[in-house]
């Protein structure tokens, strides 16, 4: 009679294993199908990981709970072993809950800038126990990409804060800092600077979506969205700080356009002169 139910419960196990093995095919055959279909990448790789998702949450919710009364004695005898299973997966299974947790809290997603730890880049894949990204040198570096690609385990959401740099609220606050020598007019130079930056941003309003939805999950709301000067006075210099908002991706190349249009412009009158002893301290 024992030797029965053993037969029974293996037998039952066997059936699982097989269909979910038909399911993978399946779901293989669905993605083959896509590629063809589907020319861009980024659009394709969104589809493959939701016909992942879709399948693994089929098997956890509707057919494996189908075996679970022919698993039972299987569970009950793997649950003597339960504490050493434990110990032994630790990490795996901390991997694993990353995973759901990266699902239905998304804290980011596929394409996101983030930093976590002292890794810094735009997320690629996220998967079971990992999730990968294109590594991006600091922004005091010029934040471009190095090259790399880094397999980070899900469990660093847990380790970890994320800052996420193109969530809801998809603008990050950017400051530029001019140092003048004491004789300089700084107020043509403040002057100059609104001039430059105004021609090379994009109009930001508060009717632009992506501020609308960061007030309304966020609660996020800002006196002024236009770029904006602060003057300080700092060791012999005169500070000019320009604050503007603009998209983390674009951060380089509106550094580079706006230093390109400022030295041009100074090269042409003495009234400006740069300091050439001061040192930023800050990495914005």
């Amino acid at each position: 009679m024992f030797n029965f139910k053993i037969n029974s419960y293996l037998l039952n196990f066997i059936y699982l294993i097989l269909f979910i093995f038909i399911l993978f095919l399946i779901r293989n055959f669905i993605i083959q199908y896509l590629k063809k279909r589907i020319t861009e990448v980024k659009q394709f790789r969104l589809y493959k990981i939701y016909i992942n998702y879709f399948f693994l949450f089929f098997v956890l919710f509707f057919i494996l709970p189908t075996f679970l009364p022919a698993l039972k004695e299987l569970v009950t005898v793997l649950s003597i072993f339960g504490a050493g299973i434990l110990i032994v997966f630790k990490e795996v299974l901390l991997n694993l809950y990353g995973f759901f947790y990266l699902v239905i809290r998304r804290p980011f997603k596929i394409g996101d800038r983030i930093k976590i730890n002292d890794y810094y880049g735009d997320i690629l894949d996220i998967r079971l126990l990992d999730f990968t990204m294109l590594q991006l040198y600091p922004l005091n570096l010029g934040g471009q990409s190095s090259g790399r690609v880094i397999t980070i385990p899900n469990s660093y959401i847990f380790l970890y804060p994320v800052s996420n740099f193109s969530k809801e609220f998809a603008f990050n606050w950017l400051e530029i800092k001019i140092p003048l020598t004491i004789q300089s007019n700084w107020e043509k130079a403040e002057e100059l600077c609104l001039k430059i930056i105004n021609k090379i941003l994009n109009p930001i309003t508060e009717k632009d979506k992506k501020i609308q939805i960061s007030y309304e999950k966020y609660a996020i709301q800002f006196q002024k969205l236009n770029p904006k000067t602060f003057i300080e006075y700092n060791k012999g210099s005169i500070i000019i700080s320009l604050r503007f908002l603009c998209e983390p991706k674009e951060q380089r190349q509106i550094k580079d356009q706006f230093w390109r249009e400022f030295l041009k412009a100074i090269k042409k009158q003495r009234m400006i002169q740069l300091e050439p002893s001061y040192e930023n301290q800050y990495n914005f």
